[in-house]
């Protein structure tokens, strides 16, 4: 009757306290100030601008609109705070309505920021932005997506408005997405993580007036990028034909030149800077000579969206509820010492659990208690200090297999698990295993399960969404701001209701069942001592939780455990000399590759979508460069994953120095390949020693020169003396204090890769490394490769022809499939050539 309050104060108390910290907090952050919108919205259309959002001046000027000006821009200056450089300085321009203008310049110029600034992101230091409209569309640099199908992400989420079919179909086909979605099973209902192409329909399909896209043609292949900029901004283009007032980089009206001090170096029409020395320098060809040749396309039947098969979405699987096999494979999976070891250390806890209650009924029952009170004492804390030592073990232990397990987790998981399942495992089923794991040991060992080998996911869902909404809310918060998206989370009131219900049903049979046993108790009176009743009391009170925990745990666990499937691993891995790979010969052998495990109702369907990666075979020799091209979705990057082990291969091997990678464990291939992503990873919170040497084994000189080498130096030690500290003083300051835009970013990981490459082998992979820099800056970069990892063999993907222009060969995917294979003047010089079509040239000439 004492231990279950004891126990409930004991836990309230620690998690009163944590309230009130939190309380704080959370007072913290509200105090904070409110992002504002420092924009001035013309007359026209200030009474219809976004609830919610208010201008942060308080004058509120009347202009008459009469359209001819939809954005004008007065002496904006723009700074990121801690008395750094200006971003933007004193910038002055204007943008008439219906027309499409284009920002550009060097990597670092503030391209980005004068777009953030133009759609209420960024507060100026000084200086007015006025705009016709405070809700604009916007497509960022990285592209965010919601987690949801294709359709959802561009039209909204269901029920949110009708859908007009035929403006979405004009949009799919402007985005040049008709071919992608034609390939894909469920087509446009598929389950996506992320697309530019997606998030460029999204912002058209919200048919606002003004779009500002930024560098959204990047990271799509010239062919691709040329008949979507066709399309768009053509002469019997979407923007023309609707008067849209555009904000991008791409073939426009109108270009504002960016100094690399983020002031304004002109404004003037296209046709007339086009030939000018500094766009020049800085103009990537594929952004002009744009064609739209349907006739090429190998298919050309209209999109028409359609019901799909439900079995191809990620939200399905391929359950085997119930299958002993599956049992077993996970106790396997587990080890045969770490199951016994943690099944040791329950059993413990639930043992002592009950021999604190049998030791009270040992204790009532001594006749001689009060003269072995502090023997019966000492025990009974011992006993209960064994309890919780054995219950700290059980939570240390499954976090550690749990973190390690997503970290090892297969790519097929990554892409088919929300973030917010993710979360939920180190949150709320972590808590589980704290607090209720140690109730009942059936309980505990379907529990445990969750933290095994595989990840298991599903429940609760509805709890994870709101984990997954948060965190795409974080990402993608530039993009809601600007489209005044205000999507509610989706509560879990229900989820709520159905443990309350649940609770309640169990409350009414433990109340039947204390009821019979009252009623044992009353008839066996005489046979049953004071200990023996009080146990069967205490033991009832905490039936109802029991019973909840059970029932709740073996739903987790049946649920999820018809989502996974075995993943066959290496019995004894090969482990490679710790020079390997040493010279770099790279050998692929008719390897195919699927991001999901087929199904019976996908094997069908798959024979006419392909594989992304399907019978492809390579043969790179030591020390050389090969460059990997094709149209976006070709295979590139898939070509990677499967490098790094992120993407097991269904049939067919890859081999480096004579070594199949199936054979090496994932830790080893990945620690000694050098790769360099799109996206480069930074923690922010870190400093900048730490995110370029995580094993704090280089000098300050060594990270020093190789920031020199990729440019970067001079910005952070501008930005250290603006502070008042020493220029070297930024290799201590955490890199959100001085934010980098995307371009150098990739910088900054060719840094990281430099000091990297003495603990690594020849090979190294770059995927679109260098897609954010400018074309200037990419040379540069190009000649520091070139000269740092001589006699390395690199595999790079490109979608500039610049960058690859160097390279010993060129490989041409098409459809997971290689193309050709070839010299890359004289594929361009072929007639019939992949490449030469991919980049939409009749004649082309590199310089």
């Amino acid at each position: 009757m004492v231990t279950l309050p004891a126990n409930s104060i004991l836990f309230t108390l620690p998690a009163f306290l944590s309230a009130l910290a939190g309380f704080d907090r959370i007072q913290s952050y509200l105090l904070e100030p409110i992002q504002e919108d420092g924009r001035i919205i013309l007359a026209s259309e200030a009474e219809t601008s976004f609830a919610g959002s208010t201008p942060k001046h308080d004058e509120h000027v009347t202009i008459e609109s009469d359209r001819a000006c939809a954005i004008s821009v007065e002496d904006l200056t723009v700074t990121y705070g801690n008395g750094s450089r200006p971003v933007l300085q004193k910038m002055t321009f204007s943008v008439g309505s219906g027309s499409i203008v284009i920002t550009t310049g060097a990597t670092g110029s503030g391209k980005t920021t004068l777009l953030r600034s133009i759609i209420g992101d960024l507060q100026p230091e000084t200086g007015t932005v006025l705009a016709t409209s405070r809700v604009m569309a916007y497509c960022a640099q990285s592209s965010w997506l919601g987690k949801g199908t294709i359709r959802d992400n561009i039209a909204g989420p269901p029920g949110s408005k009708v859908i007009d079919e035929d403006w979405y179909r004009r949009v799919i086909r402007a985005c040049d997405l008709e071919y992608d979605l034609q390939k894909l099973p469920a087509g446009d209902r598929t389950i996506i993580g992320n697309g530019v192409s997606k998030a460029l329909a999204r912002a058209i399909y919200s048919g606002l007036d003004i779009l500002v896209l930024d560098d959204v043609f990047s990271a799509l292949d010239a062919r691709t990028a040329g008949r979507i900029g066709n399309r768009l901004l053509g002469p019997a283009g979407l923007f023309r034909e609707l008067g849209k007032t555009v904000i991008l980089s791409t073939h426009t009206d109108n270009v504002i030149v960016l100094e690399n001090d983020g002031s304004i170096a002109e404004q003037v029409p296209w046709d007339k800077i086009k030939g000018q020395a500094h766009f020049n320098s800085l103009k990537s060809p594929e952004v002009f000579d744009i064609s739209d040749d349907d006739s090429e396309e190998t298919n050309n039947t209209p999109f028409q969206p359609e019901e799909p098969p439900k079995a191809r979405t990620s939200l399905d699987s391929n359950r085997q509820t119930g299958n002993g096999a599956i049992y077993w494979h996970y106790i396997q999976a587990i080890g045969k010492n770490r199951v016994f070891a943690t099944l040791l250390i329950m059993i413990s806890s639930a043992t002592f659990a009950v021999l604190i209650q049998t030791w009270l009924r040992w204790w009532s029952a001594d006749k001689e208690a009060g003269h072995r009170v502090w023997l019966h004492i000492t025990i009974y804390l011992a006993l209960s200090l064994a309890h919780w030592c054995a219950l700290a073990s059980i939570s240390t232990v499954s976090l550690l297999i749990l973190l390690k397990t997503v970290i090892k987790a297969p790519l097929a998981f990554i892409t088919s698990t929300d973030i917010g399942t993710t979360l939920s495992r180190f949150s709320q089923d972590m808590t589980q295993v704290d607090r209720r794991l140690p109730g009942q040991l059936l309980a505990q060992v379907f529990l445990l399960f969750m933290a095994q080998t595989y990840m298991l996911v599903t429940f609760p869902i509805l709890v994870l969404v709101i984990y997954l909404r948060f965190l795409e809310t974080v990402q993608g918060i530039a993009t809601i701001h600007a489209k005044a998206v205000d999507a509610a989370q989706l509560p879990s009131y229900t989820l709520f209701s159905i443990e309350q219900w649940l609770a309640l049903v169990l409350d009414l049979i433990v109340a039947g069942v204390a009821l019979l046993n009252v009623t044992l108790i009353v008839t066996l009176s005489d046979s049953l001592t004071a200990g023996d009743v009080g146990i069967s009391m205490n033991v009832i009170l905490t039936v109802n939780m029991v019973l909840l925990i059970t029932v709740q745990s073996w739903a987790n666990f049946d649920a999820s455990l018809g989502t996974v499937t075995p993943e066959p691993e290496p019995s004894s891995p090969v482990t490679p000399p710790p020079s390997w790979p040493a010279s770099g010969a790279v050998e692929v052998r008719n390897i195919v590759a699927d991001y999901a495990q087929p199904t019976e109702s996908s094997s069908s369907s798959s024979l006419t979508t392909g594989h992304p990666l399907d019978h492809i075979s390579l043969k790179v020799a030591p020390g050389t460069t090969i460059g990997i091209c094709g149209r976006t979705g070709s295979g590139k990057s898939s070509l990677f994953l499967t490098f790094v082990r992120l993407l097991e291969l269904s049939t067919g091997t890859i081999t480096i120095d004579g070594l199949n990678l199936t054979s090496i464990s994932q830790d080893v291939v990945r620690s000694r390949l050098l790769t360099l992503p799109q996206d480069p990873f930074i923690l922010p919170s870190d400093s900048v020693r730490a995110n370029l040497d995580k094993n704090g084994t280089a000098t300050n000189n060594e990270i020093l020169d190789a920031l020199h080498k990729v440019h970067l130096s001079t910005l952070f030690e501008n930005r250290a003396m603006d502070s008042g500290f020493p220029p070297t003083f930024f290799l201590d300051v955490p890199m959100n204090q001085w934010p980098l835009s995307q371009g150098q970013l990739q910088l900054f990981s060719l840094a990281r890769a430099l000091l990297l490459r003495r603990s690594r082998g020849k090979v190294i992979l770059l995927d679109e490394a260098t897609s954010s820099i400018d074309l200037e800056t990419d040379g540069l970069i190009q000649q520091v490769l070139r000269e740092e990892f001589r006699g390395y063999t690199v595999l790079v993907v490109a979608h500039r022809l610049e960058t690859i222009a160097d390279a010993d060969a060129v490989v041409v995917l098409d459809q997971g499939r290689v193309a050709e294979v070839g010299n890359v003047y004289e594929l361009l010089q072929r007639k019939g050539s992949v490449l030469r079509a991919l980049f939409g040239r009749e004649s082309y000439a590199v310089e």
